[in-house]
């Protein structure tokens, strides 16, 4: 199916794509990670202050990705970074962002598209400057924004 499957998604579905398209490279013609977390180390450093007021988040992490402050938690942490691992990405990314996303904040972006130059890897990239952590559901012009050059994306990549 690797001819067919794009693989995408949001938040933690941005995470999901590039954990897909780094650990199962074969199965994807293209991948679209939206504000998604490629480093477990900087997302979990200071979770709990991204978190909501109506969330108890401050062990939440630290039991799904790892206690950062023991060194198999790091070791964990380290392991299932999509950014440590760009060089295994044989599809075209596309790598949407919000400038003013403090959950996933726009360095996991930043840092994803450096790997992606020095790897010399296929990848397209917007910022949404005035946005956050959303993708359809921030203010009109953005969301038509994203998915316009999710369109176009998804044309180039997958219905050739």
């Amino acid at each position: 199916y690797a001819d067919i499957v794009c693989i995408g998604g949001a938040s933690y579905g941005g995470y999901a794509t590039m954990a897909g398209l780094v650990y199962t490279p074969e199965l994807y013609r293209c991948g679209i990670n939206a504000i998604g977390v490629t480093d477990q180390i900087q997302i979990l450093e200071n979770f709990a202050n991204r978190a909501s007021i109506r969330q108890s988040w401050d062990e939440e992490p630290l039991l799904e990705w790892g206690d950062i402050s023991t060194e198999e938690g790091k070791a964990y942490a380290v392991s299932t970074s999509p950014v440590n691992y760009v060089k295994n990405i044989q599809a075209p990314l596309l790598v949407l962002q919000g400038s003013n996303d403090y959950i996933v904040e726009a360095y996991h972006a930043e840092d994803l598209i450096s790997e992606l130059k020095d790897k010399g890897k296929t990848y397209e990239a917007m910022f949404q400057q005035y946005e956050g952590h959303c993708v359809t559901y921030c203010g009109e012009k953005a969301t038509l924004e994203y998915l316009e050059i999710q369109e176009d994306f998804i044309n180039k990549y997958l219905k050739n």
